[in-house]
């Protein structure tokens, strides 16, 4: 778990949500659901967290389908056409967070 500040409000991060941000940002921060599947599919473990308040502090959220309004969700969707439900994420605030965990890391070097 690291704590970062990103606009004044203290986050705390755990491995488990920094590996899903890479995933968003790997992925261009849209992805499908399983993509954030880890380990074999017997005993596979989703690493975004479950709370939809620490999803909303990493600017992090699940749409479905039949509720995608923007261009960039409708765009992800038509791309995906089996895909129900997508995870879109804020490029700001992911990169925040992660550029702050990267100088904690360092400093702590």
């Amino acid at each position: 778990m690291i704590k970062v500040i990103v606009n004044r409000n203290e986050i705390t991060v755990s491995a488990a949500a920094e590996r899903a941000l890479l995933v968003l940002k790997r992925n261009d921060f849209a992805a499908m659901r399983s993509d954030f599947m880890e380990g074999s599919p017997r005993w596979s473990k989703f690493t975004l967290p479950a709370d939809s308040a620490t999803l909303e502090k990493l600017g992090v959220r699940e749409v479905w389908r039949k509720w995608a309004k923007n261009e960039r969700e409708l765009k992800f969707f038509r791309e995906h056409p089996r895909c129900k439900t997508g995870i879109f994420g804020d490029e700001r605030r992911i990169n925040a967070i992660l550029k702050r965990i990267a100088e904690k890391r360092e400093n702590k070097s």
